[in-house]
């Protein structure tokens, strides 16, 4: 054992398990909910881990702080460490062992979600957590390690992370019968009831093609969630521009039709994930080998 790091003082798990959810939570105050007793303490607690580590762990930013890339790389082993023991405790207690996946609602409701027993059935010892999360926000926490995988529509921003090609996601506007067999998109936008997103990059897109068509979109129904048209095309109440991994869950009837190239630009499905992740958790390698292969469409 390393005598010069045993005979330090102040490291402790509960400075390292205090300082990782400093991180976690982006601050002090978030990470106590405000007890200014808490807060004294977990100050006086990554001053003590600078003290040990001889380094700046956090710097004054405003009335907050700021952690610095040596902060950064202290709270991923923390996380990384603890996930080890949870993996152990499991191992030892038979139980199941967790790991996560961040994506959108979308993805996780028509892709993991439908393929959810092939990837159980290949990992029968794993137990899954899902978190909904941005494209941004899932590279963050893959890259702390907060996250084990992600799946993101759109390349995520941190460079460090290792990422594997799903497939493409396109878009399409599904019709239910209840609303006719027209095949020509325009007029399908013209005279069924549409359910469409109150704004967003596609929104814009699609009223900008229906400027130029000299097309009046028939909005009735405006929504903040890919799910939520869904749900109105599946009870037959009107048509709604989707990804086309919306397919996945649509009732027999439901009909899709393309998109113009012009309206919506196909987007590419990742799988993300870091090298530390499958260097310190024993089943990574497998877990990702599967999510690859179930995932892929």
């Amino acid at each position: 054992m390393n005598k010069s790091t045993v005979e330090r003082k102040n490291l402790s798990w509960s400075r390292l398990v205090n300082f990782a959810a400093v991180v976690k939570k982006g601050g002090i105050s978030a990470a106590t909910g405000g007890d200014p007793s808490g807060v004294a303490l977990i100050s006086r607690q990554i001053a003590e881990l600078e003290s040990h580590f001889e380094v700046e762990l956090t710097r004054r930013q405003g009335k907050g702080i700021a952690i610095t890339a040596t902060g950064d790389q202290l709270a991923r082993l923390i996380n990384d460490f603890q996930r080890g023991l949870d993996d152990l405790r499991a191992e030892v207690k038979k139980a199941p062992v967790a790991y996560s996946i961040a994506g959108s609602n979308s993805v996780l409701h028509w892709l993991v979600l439908p393929k959810l027993k092939a990837i159980s059935d290949a990992l029968p010892t794993i137990k899954w957590m899902l978190h909904h999360e941005s494209t941004t926000a899932i590279g963050e926490k893959v890259t702390m390690g907060e996250i084990d995988f992600g799946l993101c529509i759109g390349t995520p921003n941190p460079t460090t992370l290792k990422r594997r090609f799903l497939g493409n996601v396109e878009y399409s506007v599904f019709v239910p019968e209840s609303l006719g067999g027209a095949a020509d998109v325009a007029i399908v936008l013209r005279d069924c009831p549409l359910a469409l997103p109150v704004g967003g990059t596609l929104r814009e897109s699609l009223d900008d093609w229906a400027k130029k068509q000299k097309v009046a979109l028939n909005v009735r129904l405006e929504i903040d969630s890919y799910l939520q048209a869904a749900d109105a095309v599946a009870r037959g109440t009107h048509a709604a521009v989707l990804p086309s991994l919306a397919a996945a869950t649509m009732p027999k009837g439901v009909r899709s039709i393309p998109l113009p190239a012009a309206v919506a630009q196909r987007r590419k499905l990742w799988l993300v994930w870091t090298n530390r992740l499958l260097r310190t958790r024993g089943a990574a390698t497998d877990v990702r080998d599967v999510l690859v292969r179930c995932a892929s469409m």
